[in-house]
């Protein structure tokens, strides 16, 4: 393999030479790069249909000519890298995308051990006997790895290493390191010998900020691997479906190639435009100022015009080298001292400035930082305009964090841009006193440390005043002065939700009171059916111009575009057509335990259905949909044309919530407020782990909280349950709907 790939290798260095000049060159290129690693791909995908998932894996840049993709989630036509891999010297890498990848038991659902071990002995070169695989205090993995056929040993002094105790596979996650330990690992991997890391980016980075300062991005970037900030997409509930054919176009060596080259390659058409595009924008991110491999390709880029993209007039996936350009100008500005930091041409369209004549003022914010997530401040930075951050001293370096912009959706891998593809940015409050200048502006926030507690007082000079409404502190004498302020975007806020909105919707709303006391009571609606005790935080709704997926999408914060405003700032108008921010809503309150596969877009609307009857006055039944002769004729079509197909149910959200509105026209909420809390105070080892068991433990606790055996309701709809489960299930005396046949 080593001989082969040395026989590639120059032939991708000549192939990126003259690759604005020869497409015929280039298109031997990315044959032989994606053909080589093919092989390797193969290899340890070998046996593998299914990843397990190991909570919420980040995803990977692959950016060197010897790093290619693995396992991939896929998702609106872009590959993401969940497992990645590269050459370096004579040694191999393998990077996952969560460190709970070097959890022993995170590798037992789906063919996960299949996978690791093929991964090893990829790494290790190693097709026969037992690899000596090296665990950074891990004696758990160490363990499980040897009861498969090989010999793991967990290690805790590095000095082992320094003295030249070999291994021929190491394993840990990069922030157990100090830089010079690090530069002894580089060494190994170039010497011969083979790492697989484990690092959850978006985790490091919500702590740590940018990427560029992370100990595995120092170790892998320059063998062309990067740990990304982002939650990989493409993850179903088991775990991430394999597929065989990554996108050589994850690689943004390759990706480069082909938007410069001259002449289009041969297949190369918009979709694959996009991946390309969306690979190298988003590469641009994470690459530290001393990367060799891709900044100095990029630099050509750099004098492109400025672009100003608008839903009127995008900026489309054909201008590709648009925007790599635009990409590059935001993340460099974002990454640019404050000094130097001008306000880019884009943000004036989105999110907007301040209008003439908003004074910039000092404002000291007392600040609950109990909770450690956005802090609102009333304050809107202008765009290219210096803002100062003073905390008190005893907090500095404490992981205090400023952000500009509410808009946190990346729309990078839209066909389409009607915006810059990232315009909100946050910065590490390091000293009492820091300054920050965005190059797009938008709302203040502070974000309190983990470890901060009580109220805290943060003063911020030199932003403007915008329109802020907090439900039991603004007056209305308060109010009529807060909603002419100057800042271009506004906030409503309870204490349980805050809705950001453009400042234009709520100039002409003379109350506001009785707007914010009805969204605090949808959610307070949501938290009684949930068990909701306190909440950990308030949950946000943020507008915008374009969002990342769907027409809204729920999340922290939940995202719309800006057709929306007006239907939130109106409750009179919910009854009638609440149904999409009240769905989003109970996506943020479903747990994981009650919502097996098929069920993600369906018990969320449990959420939906309680609202609109608690709060806007619309019964489950007020909805055609769910009558009962609704109900059985469509159980009956179900039943005699599709034989009750479990798969068909899980493929229908509106079907598969027939189930439970069965349930609930029966025995009306309190079943499902009972089995919601009791979930919640179950121990770890009560919880349902697989599907099946999720299926089973929701029939056997909501039969006991309505008192009646609902076997056959699960059978009726074809809800498959085991026999143990129908067994516990019998207990209770046996219920069935009206028309419903045996």
């Amino acid at each position: 393999m080593l001989a082969a790939l040395m026989l590639v290798a120059p032939r991708f260095a000549v192939c990126v030479r003259l690759a604005a000049r020869t497409c015929l060159l280039l298109a031997a290129c990315a044959s032989a790069w994606a053909g080589e690693h093919d092989k390797d791909i193969q290899r340890m995908l070998d046996g593998v249909k299914l990843m397990p998932p190991a909570g919420y894996p980040g995803w990977i840049a692959v950016v060197g000519p010897e790093a290619f993709p693995v396992v991939v989630g896929r998702e609106n036509g872009i590959d993401q890298a969940v497992i990645a891999a590269a050459e370096h010297g004579a040694g191999r890498v393998v990077l996952f995308g969560h460190n709970g990848y070097l959890g022993a038991d995170s590798w037992n659902d789906g063919d996960g051990w299949r996978l690791l071990e093929n991964c090893i002995r990829w790494a290790t070169r190693s097709e026969r006997g037992k690899p000596r695989v090296g665990v950074w205090n891990n004696q758990g993995m160490a363990e499980a790895l040897s009861k498969r056929g090989m010999a793991g040993e967990s290690f805790g002094d590095f000095a082992r290493l320094e003295k030249g105790l070999k291994f021929d596979a190491l394993m840990f996650t990069p922030w157990a390191f100090t830089p010079a330990q690090l530069e002894v690992l580089a060494k190994y991997v170039r010497s011969g010998g083979a790492i697989l890391c484990g690092e959850t980016g978006w985790g490091w980075s919500q702590h740590n900020g940018k990427m560029t300062g992370n100990g595995g991005n120092w170790l892998f970037g320059p063998m062309g691997l990067l740990y990304s900030d982002g939650i990989a997409h493409g993850r179903r509930d088991d775990g991430f479906p394999i597929h065989a054919d990554p996108s050589p176009w994850c690689n943004a060596q390759l990706a480069l190639d082909a938007l410069t080259a001259k002449e289009a390659l041969a297949g190369f058409g918009e979709a694959q435009a996009r991946q390309a595009t969306w690979t190298i924008a988003q590469a641009v991110r994470l690459l530290p100022d001393t990367d060799k491999l891709l900044r100095p390709r990029l630099a050509k880029l750099r004098g492109r015009g400025s672009v100003v993209p608008t839903p009127e007039d995008p900026l489309r996936a054909s201008s590709t080298l648009e925007r790599i350009a635009l990409s590059l100008q935001v993340e460099e500005a974002f990454a640019a001292p404050a000094m130097k930091v001008k306000a880019l041409p884009a943000a004036k369209a989105f999110p907007g400035q301040p209008e003439d004549g908003a004074l910039r003022v000092t404002k000291i914010e007392v600040i609950d930082a109990s909770i450690h997530d956005w802090r609102s401040t009333g304050l809107m930075a202008a765009a290219g305009e210096l803002v100062e951050v003073t905390l008190p001293t005893e907090h500095a370096k404490q992981g205090w964090r400023v952000q500009i912009g509410c808009h946190t959706d990346d729309i990078a891998h839209h066909g389409e841009w009607h915006r810059a593809p990232r315009v909100a940015g946050s910065w590490p409050l390091d000293e009492a006193t820091t300054k920050v200048v965005s190059p797009f502006g938008g709302l203040v926030y502070i974000l309190p440390g983990e470890k901060a507690a009580g109220q805290v007082q943060v003063k911020v000079r030199g932003a403007v005043e915008a329109p802020r409404f907090v439900l039991g502190k603004t007056t209305k004498d308060e109010w009529a002065r807060q909603r002419k302020l100057l800042g271009a975007w506004a906030e409503v806020e309870t204490a349980s939700i805050i809705l950001s909105v453009p400042a234009s919707e709520v100039r002409a709303i003379e109350d506001m009171q009785p707007i914010a006391a009805k969204w605090e009571e949808v959610l307070q609606a949501c938290a009684d059916l949930a068990g909701l005790g306190t909440r950990e935080r308030p949950e946000r709704f943020v507008a915008d111009v374009q969002i990342s997926a769907g027409y809204m999408h729920s999340g922290y914060p939940i995202m719309s575009f800006l057709d929306a405003p007006p239907f939130l700032l109106d409750p009179s108008r919910w009854k009638a057509e609440g149904w999409g921010p009240f769905h989003e809503l109970g996506h943020n309150h479903q747990s994981p335990e009650w919502t097996f596969e098929g069920t993600g877009e369906v018990t969320c609307n449990l959420f939906t259905l309680y609202v609109l009857e608690k709060v806007c006055g619309k019964a489950v039944d007020d909805d055609e949909r769910f009558l009962q002769g609704a109900r059985d004729a469509r159980w009956k079509e179900h039943v005699e044309d599709h034989e009750a197909s479990f798969e068909r149910w899980k493929d229908d959200p509106f079907l598969a919530l027939l189930l439970y509105v069965d349930v609930q026209q029966e025995f009306g909420w309190e079943p499902f407020k009972k089995v919601f809390r009791e979930y919640r105070a179950l121990k770890d080892h009560e919880r349902p782990k697989t599907d099946d068991e999720k299926r089973d433990q929701w029939l056997i606790r909501l039969s006991r909280a309505c008192g009646a055996d609902l076997s056959f309701l699960f059978a009726a709809w074809g809800v498959p349950v085991s026999d143990a489960a129908r067994g516990a299930a019998s207990a209770f005396k046996p219920w069935r709907p009206e028309n419903r046949a045996e």
